[in-house]
C-alpha cells in the first residue's frame, strides 16, 4: 500500500511540467488565434521591405509592422486608434526605407 502511494507520488511529479508545458501551449495557441484574427487594412511593399497596417479587433487599434527580408522588425510596431494616422505613419516609414527620406 505504501509503494502505491509513492508511485502515485512520482507519477504526480512527473506531470507537472507537463502541465506547465500544456499551458504555455494554450498560451501559444491564443497567441496564434488572436494573430490570425488581425485583418490587413493596409500594405506597402518594394523589393525585400514590407510596411503593413493591421487592425486588431482585441484592442480596438492599428498596429503599423515593418518586415524587412520577410523578418518582422518588432522593436518598430506603432500603435494608434486613428487609421488615418496609422496609413500615414505607414506611409512615411515605407519612404524612409526606399527612397531615403
Amino acid at each position: 500500500m505504501k509503494q502505491n502511494a509513492t508511485e502515485n507520488m512520482d507519477t504526480m511529479k512527473t506531470c507537472q511540467p507537463f502541465r506547465r508545458d500544456h499551458l504555455h501551449f494554450r498560451s501559444y495557441f491564443l497567441f496564434v488565434l488572436i494573430g490570425a484574427i488581425m485583418r490587413k487594412v493596409e500594405n506597402f511593399r518594394a523589393g525585400d521591405v514590407d510596411v503593413s497596417v493591421e487592425f486588431d479587433p482585441v484592442y480596438q487599434e492599428f498596429v503599423v509592422r515593418q518586415f524587412h527580408n520577410g523578418t518582422e522588425n518588432r522593436d518598430a510596431k506603432y500603435y494608434t486608434d486613428d487609421k488615418d494616422d496609422a496609413i500615414g505613419t505607414a506611409r512615411h516609414i515605407f519612404k524612409s526605407f526606399v527612397i531615403g527620406e
